[in-house]
């Protein structure tokens, strides 16, 4: 089995004033996309992972609103 880390790609992704909230707690978990990966990275070092994409549905609200 082919093992693929795109950590530096997978960065890419996130804008540079990412904050992460998870589930309903009232701090961010993560405070920058880079904590994100590196802490992400670090926790899935060992583990085969494989990840599903879904295209939801979009509404540009406004030029900087989307819901």
């Amino acid at each position: 089995m082919e093992v693929i880390h795109a950590w530096t790609e997978r960065r890419k992704l996130f804008a540079d004033e990412y904050v992460f909230y998870l589930g309903d707690v009232t701090e961010p978990t993560y405070t920058s996309a880079d904590e994100h990966i590196a802490n992400t990275s670090r926790m899935l070092a060992d583990a085969i992972t494989v990840h599903h994409s879904h295209m939801p549905e979009i509404e540009i609200t406004s030029p900087t609103t989307a819901r």
